[in-house]
């Protein structure tokens, strides 16, 4: 009689659904049959929720392709991730500390910050990163050269230039002691970027990431010398780069070419709320020349409620709010500045704050509930998980033809949950699973000791 043991712990409970089915355990020459103990952890680790594949709690700003892929910036993480429109990670770029631009021609991050797409490039090849400032290495300028924006290749297209997801293409010149690029944004042949610690308003040439022109006084002239790095954000549009303040509860005007102070149709140079405090800003039609039909979408907070508030970008004046704070489809709960519009309009906003919670919902443009995912980062705790394995394997007559089941935890002691019997996967599914909850430590050790020389034979 063969005896089968089946530990489950976190890592390998998350990789069930992708195991190919192979023969019933009591099939095969002789027909041997098998004794299966399933070993469940039962530590208070199991009450954990682990973040989707790819995704962390730590998303700081998201854009969308033509293509409709979705990207987002984590700087907890150092890396950017590729989703699909349905949400499937397909590639992360970065992943590791590293304070200098490349390694080997391939894009490296320390702390990305944020993150913008040329949706007026119908291919989809590059992707602007900003980040913390990172040294030059090998083509890209000394160890000297410092720079803040990263020009990569997002892997959608590839080219002589862009051979590959990752590689690096271009980087910008550090300017005015400016040591973070916390807000980008890609409008005709240009790149904008909103700095830290002293909130300038830079202008890049997208093709070589070569400098344009800044503004130095925004924060003095029209933000009361404040700035709050996590939510303040930068759009632009048409003719128009906007900035929105989180501390004045604003959303300023200035014009593209020079950075200059410009004025919404009804004549005021910002937007001003009484009561909600803006994180994040992002604009839609930001591959036309007008602003007449434009948006502009931010996520507003006040006190315990939040909401997406939109707005005319040419008028600046309110159209609608939706998506209500909650957990719940249609809902968003807490974001940093992630708020991002795909070419068709739609408006994505990844969660932030809490590692239980890493989906990125989808809503039309007004305001209509459409998806949201990866799913499994809705998928329930560690132990939620297990059972419903557990399950599967149970009730799935091919895995337990032949076969004899039994059940233990093994946290702060090991216990026999249900002997080895022909009944012992009916009474694990109607009976003792239930029963099995997160709590106490862990002692593998003596619990597989107690197993092996029990029924190991």
């Amino acid at each position: 009689m063969r005896s089968i043991l089946i530990p489950l712990v976190a890592g390998l409970l998350l990789s069930f659904p992708t195991l190919a089915k192979g023969p019933p355990p009591g099939t095969g020459v002789g027909d041997v049959k098998a004794n299966i103990m399933i070993m469940l952890d039962d530590s208070g680790s199991m009450s954990a929720r682990d973040p989707s594949p790819g995704m962390s709690h730590c998303n700081y700003a998201v854009d969308v392709a033509n293509n409709g892929d979705i990207f987002t910036v984590d700087p907890c993480y150092h890396k950017v991730t590729r989703l699909d429109s349905a949400y499937k990670i397909k590639s992360t770029f970065g992943g590791s500390y590293n304070t200098y631009s490349n390694v080997n021609g391939i894009a490296a991050y320390y702390q990305p910050w944020s993150l913008a797409l040329d949706q007026a490039d119908s291919t989809d090849e590059y992707v602007f990163v900003g980040r913390y400032h990172a040294r030059g290495s090998g083509s890209f300028g000394p160890s000297s050269r410092y720079s803040t924006i990263l020009k990569v290749c997002t892997g959608i297209t590839t080219t002589a230039a862009c051979p590959k997801a990752g590689t690096l293409v271009a980087v910008n010149d550090k300017k005015n002691n400016q040591y973070y690029s916390m807000g980008l944004a890609v409008q005709g042949n240009y790149v904008y970027s909103l700095t830290y610690p002293y909130m300038h308003i830079q202008k890049f040439n997208k093709s070589n990431l070569s400098f344009v022109t800044k503004r130095t006084n925004i924060r003095q002239q029209d933000f009361s010398n404040s700035y709050q790095y996590r939510y303040d954000a930068i759009a632009a549009v048409g003719d128009y780069v906007y900035v929105s303040s989180y501390y004045q509860r604003k959303i300023c005007r200035y014009n593209a070419s020079n950075l200059s102070n410009a004025t919404f149709s009804n004549g005021q140079h910002c937007l001003n709320s009484p009561r909600y405090y803006w994180r994040g800003l992002a604009a839609s039609g930001k591959t036309t020349t007008s602003t007449a039909d434009d948006f502009l979408y931010t996520w507003a907070h006040n006190n315990s409620s939040g909401t997406i508030h939109k707005f005319n970008a040419n008028s600046a004046a309110f159209v609608t709010r939706f998506a209500r704070r909650g957990t719940s489809a249609g809902q968003t709960y807490y974001i940093y500045r992630g708020i991002g519009v795909d070419p068709s309009g739609n408006v994505y906003v990844p969660e932030a704050g809490y590692t239980n919670r890493t989906w990125i919902s989808k809503f039309t443009s007004a305001g209509t509930y459409v998806s949201r995912g990866p799913k499994s980062a809705n998928q329930g705790n560690r132990m939620q998980i297990a059972h419903k394995a557990i399950r599967a394997i149970l009730k799935d007559p091919d895995l337990t033809a032949g076969a004899d089941f039994g059940i233990m935890s093994w946290g702060t002691s090991f216990v026999i949950r249900t002997k080895i019997s022909p009944k012992g996967a009916n009474e694990i599914l109607n009976k003792t699973l239930r029963q099995i909850y997160p709590r106490g430590g862990t002692y593998l050790g003596t619990a597989l000791q107690y197993v092996r020389t029990r029924y190991w034979h």
